[in-house]
């Protein structure tokens, strides 16, 4: 739940009541999220100022707002890797030194694990200096307006404290058509960009400039053969500090997942021989990643807790709200930074946090190669140029959606795919590893929800393993060479059992309930026939072919992809539209039940209409009108007149 705003305000804006009201503000909009009553921190310079709100039951030992002798520093979660740096300081005064040293030594960013972000107002010299981690994970956005430049790590914070209109990026909106998520350092708000990886911002007197850390290109060039027996001890020895560090920041025994595959297996093993003693669950079915969870945990030398959840073989979904609601609802609780995908679940009630921390293997996808396509071999074959061109249009195959988009739509994804592979190839990535550039330098630090919450841990995103991931050959990461090297190391037992990968028929059968099935569907009829929220990205003639045929029952699963992302953006508009009324988020509904398919018309009658959805239509730029047609009154007023 924290939530951080620092800002540099303009001389004229520095005014009695200015930041009171901003603050004001952003409580307005964030109190039903925060869940419990947060603690707020602040200091203030002059026209400078930083604030964070943080949970006071938060149980890590890194104090997230420490303040000595006109020192002020907060961080937004906890950086591993800040023994390497600071040696033997105590946690309560870590914080500071760290900040310290970063400033005196700025090219360090890239020895601290992601996600993190830290802040430091310095009332003796005046000076306000914002952080970003390496990977840009931990994230911080930006807003300028005529009163100064504000930061926050969430949008709507900081648009609140500015008191800015919130609008859509239309740019931002075509590119999560095509590919579901903004790219570049864009984000869903027009005016709310995002600071870059590895970026050092500074405001004083003399005004706000950035100083840019570029550690992915620094972390492969200090690639090295990552097979020998001294780059693996480097490694291991990396992500056994980290399992340490987690240890001494956190009370209590990690939980770690254990499924049947690479990552969380080389994660666990990493705790395990650093001697740190750990909880394990798993959850997969009997046979399938329970087994080999199993098999996993026998082979240990010494008794593991471990809990293990099985699914039924066949379940269906659990009762909720319509989806124009549950989207409506993600948008509030994760301000248009998640992926569509999740409109099939409810949005939690609160911003997340997790203590104990969540502990996972994302990173371990560098060591791997998910993302490469069959024919990798003969694309690395080419000149560079149609090479760059063969990269560009597997991962357009593998990210966008194959129809439904406007033309402006795809190319804006298109563009920013190649973008992203000319600057790895500028910093001579023309290999493979391009595609690993690809996804860290775009859908990692922008997909991944690593710094959504406090409390997240991804040990493999230590530099020591990206780096030895940076170096294996194109075969050694088809073949998971460098994880199984380390795991070998590390646990060496656990090497004779296969990684479990779920066939078709082995993956459990889950009844997810359609778009075009729930309980909301008939004002999905409407959205869709009206498509000024949403048309600007889409081809509207061929979605209302598709969400046609989805009522018939004949649409398939990259369908429903694309109707998932027309929802997404129809209803980040009614988001909007309390953001500028400054009103509070909604609040979660009672769940729905899933509504039965309404009867057709008899033939040559024409359906009658509510008079809130005829208003709705006839004020079709009026968000309240929409909103009002999709209220619980508004549809007993519908089932009422039989609309």
């Amino acid at each position: 739940m924290q939530t951080l705003v620092a800002y540099a305000l303009d001389a004229g804006a520095s005014r009695p009541g200015r930041v009171a009201e901003g603050l004001g503000r952003v409580e307005a909009w964030y109190e039903p999220l925060w869940g419990s009553t947060p603690r707020r921190h602040q200091a203030v310079h002059g026209h400078l100022g930083l604030v964070l709100w943080a949970d006071p039951a938060d149980q890590s030992r890194w104090p997230a707002w420490v303040e000595r002798a006109g020192t002020t520093v907060a961080t937004l979660h906890s950086p591993p890797g800040h023994e390497r740096l600071l040696g033997g300081v105590r946690l309560a005064e870590a914080p500071l030194a760290l900040a310290a040293h970063l400033r005196r030594n700025p090219a360090d960013v890239s020895r601290l694990t992601p996600a993190w972000v830290l802040a430091e107002l310095d009332t003796v010299a005046g000076r306000l200096t914002l952080v970003t981690d390496g990977l840009g994970l931990g994230r911080l956005h930006e807003v300028r307006t005529a009163e100064g430049v504000f930061w926050s790590n969430r949008p709507v914070a900081a648009l609140r404290f500015a008191g800015a209109q919130a609008e859509p990026d239309v740019q931002a909106w075509r590119r999560m058509a095509a590919c579901d998520w903004a790219m570049g350092d864009r984000t869903p708000y027009q005016g709310v960009s995002v600071v870059p990886a590895g970026t050092q911002v500074t405001a004083d007197a003399r005004g706000v400039r950035r100083g840019h850390q570029d550690v992915l290109t620094g972390l492969r060039e200090r690639r090295r053969d990552p097979l020998t027996t001294s780059s693996l001890a480097g490694t291991a020895d990396a992500l056994a500090e980290t399992a340490s560090a987690v240890a001494a920041t956190w009370p209590g025994t990690p939980v770690l997942s254990l499924s049947g595959g690479r990552d969380s297996r080389l994660v666990v093993a990493a705790f395990l021989a650093a001697g740190r003693p750990v909880t394990l669950k798993t959850y997969g079915a009997e046979g399938g990643e329970a087994e080999t969870a199993r098999r996993l945990v026998d082979l240990l030398p010494h008794p593991v807790e471990h809990e293990v959840t099985t699914p039924a073989a066949e379940r269906s979904q659990p009762r909720r709200t319509g989806a124009l609601a549950r989207a409506r609802r993600w948008h509030d609780v994760t301000e248009g930074l998640r992926p569509s995908i999740y409109l099939r679940s409810n949005a939690p009630k609160r911003l997340l946090r997790h203590d104990p921390p969540l502990i996972c293997g994302v990173g371990g996808e560098f060591g791997h190669a998910p993302g490469y396509p069959d024919d990798v071999e003969r694309l690395e074959g080419l000149p560079l140029e149609r090479r760059l061109d063969g990269f560009a249009r597997a991962l357009q195959a593998k990210i966008t959606l194959p129809r439904g988009l406007a033309p402006h739509a795809l190319d804006a994804a298109t563009q920013q795919i190649r973008a992203v592979l000319d600057h790895a190839a500028g910093r001579g990535v023309i290999d493979a590893k391009a595609l690993d550039w690809f996804y860290a330098d775009e859908r990692l630090r922008r997909w991944g929800m690593a710094g959504e919450s406090a409390g997240r841990v991804m040990p493999l995103l230590v530099s020591e393993f990206v780096s030895a991931a940076f170096g294996l050959t194109t075969a050694q990461s088809r073949a998971s060479a460098l994880h199984g090297a380390l795991i070998e190391r590390l646990v060496p037992a656990w090497t004779a059992v296969p990684y479990y990968s779920a066939t078709l028929g082995q993956r459990q059968r889950v009844r997810q309930q359609r778009l075009w099935e729930e309980s909301d569907a008939d004002l999905l009829d409407e959205l869709v026939q009206q498509p000024h929220d949403w048309g600007d990205a889409f081809d509207v003639p061929r979605v209302q072919g598709i969400w046609s045929r989805a009522r018939a029952g004949k649409a398939g699963p990259r369908d429903e992809l694309l109707l998932q992302r027309v929802v997404w953006r129809a209803a980040f508009a009614d988001h909007l539209a309390a953001v500028n009324g400054m009103a509070t988020p909604v609040r979660p509904q009672v769940a729905l039940q899933t509504a039965r398919p309404a009867p057709a018309p008899p033939a040559g009658r024409t359906p009658r209409r509510s008079p809130v959805v005829l208003l709705a239509t006839w004020a079709n730029d009026v968000p309240l009108a929409r909103r009002l047609a999709r209220t619980d009154l508004g549809r007993r007023v519908r089932r009422w007149l039989g609309a």
